[in-house]
């Protein structure tokens, strides 16, 4: 789903104004590699089931990159790209 999530986005952004499509992915990616780098630096946000969502904000754009930590297995699922002004309850009908 988050494969989705980014490529609608990316598509809106690329509708909306040409090129700034290519700004949001490298912001998605260098968030990407601050999760990476430090997955828990991010706030614990929505727990689902026995597991808590974390939340990476990105810098320049309204989204939020929602992942889970298994921190045994040193594992991050990313869940979703998600805007900011989204209804988080949809997060629930999500599988990890």
């Amino acid at each position: 789903m988050a494969e989705i999530d980014l490529a609608e986005s990316v598509e809106w952004y690329a509708v909306r104004k040409p090129g700034l499509e290519v700004e949001f992915i490298m912001e998605v990616d260098s968030t990407f590699q601050r999760i990476v780098a430090n997955p828990l630096a991010f706030a614990e946000k929505y727990k689902r089931k026995n597991t808590w969502i974390r939340a990476a904000p990105l810098d320049r754009f309204p989204f939020m990159v929602l992942f889970i930590y298994n921190i045994q297995e040193e594992l991050i699922i990313i869940i979703a790209v998600w805007h900011t002004a989204r209804n988080p309850q949809k997060l629930r009908r999500r599988n990890a």
